[in-house]
């Protein structure tokens, strides 16, 4: 987990980001001091997601789905248009389902040209994307629901 100011980041990439959905909002609710987590999940790889979790892929679903419906989740989702394992097809239905019933905030971005693995101009709009997002998120009055 990375940490920034305010709160904590919980970032996942690829197989990562199917555990880092499953770290709970409420983690640190014993921290002395308030801290707020958010999540950010890249390359979430939904096609194989059954085979990565040794078939129990609704488990993960079911945490994410979870996630995403606590209204004090904050949840950055990032994938490419040509990612290498898991195709548009996949990602466009299962992204609209979670907009469609997240309770917290929940952005997911799609990168033209992204692949699994982030070369080059891609990585470097992929850290673009995260930080902007981080950002906006320590404002103070930033919550505006889903996008």
């Amino acid at each position: 987990m990375g940490w920034v100011a305010e709160g904590g980041v919980d970032t996942g990439y690829s197989h990562g980001s199917m555990i880092a959905s499953r770290y709970p909002l409420d983690a640190l609710k014993n921290h002395p001091t308030p801290v707020e987590i958010r999540h950010v999940l890249i390359s979430y790889p939904l096609a194989y997601r059954g085979v990565l979790t040794l078939f129990s892929s609704s488990t993960y679903q079911t945490a994410l789905s979870n996630l995403t419906r606590d209204p004090n989740s904050r949840v950055l989702i990032l994938y490419g248009d040509r990612d290498d394992f898991t195709g548009i097809s996949k990602y466009t239905p299962w992204s609209e389902e979670l907009r469609e019933n997240a309770k917290g905030e929940l952005k997911v971005e799609l990168v033209l040209g992204g692949t699994h693995f982030w070369q080059g101009k891609h990585r470097r709009a992929l850290v673009a994307h995260v930080a902007q997002w981080l950002a906006g998120t320590l404002e103070p009055d930033h919550r505006s629901g889903s996008t």
